[in-house]
């Protein structure tokens, strides 16, 4: 049996973040969204997720910004991570600086 995990997912489409969040859902987690990194770091407070899954370009504090503030806070607790539908090879060197857990790309082959 799969262990079940508080997840919160972080994206300004909340297209993205609500259908990742049903998807979750559908396997047992319990799941929130925030739509914006300044609220990632209000509903991590309430929420305490044991995962965090960010989207790195976003308003008020991107996925970077977000990321330092949870290492910083709470000391690597929570498994980050990051996605992005940037693929330069500067973005995803800049990905390993906030020491985020694992990274995946939002890029679908249809969408390029």
């Amino acid at each position: 049996m799969m262990a079940k995990h508080k997840v919160l997912i972080v994206d300004d489409f909340p297209d993205v973040a609500d259908s990742l969040a049903e998807l979750l859902s559908f396997f047992g987690h319990e799941v929130r969204c925030a739509y914006d990194g300044g609220q990632a770091l209000t509903v991590v407070t309430e929420f305490e997720p044991d995962v965090v899954i960010l989207d790195i370009n976003m308003p008020v504090a991107d996925g970077y910004q977000v990321a330092r503030a949870l290492r910083l806070t709470y000391d690597g607790r929570q498994f980050l991570i990051a996605m992005t539908g940037a693929s330069s090879r500067e973005t995803w060197a800049k990905l390993k600086k906030p020491a985020l857990t694992c990274t995946w790309s939002n890029l679908w082959p249809w969408m390029r």
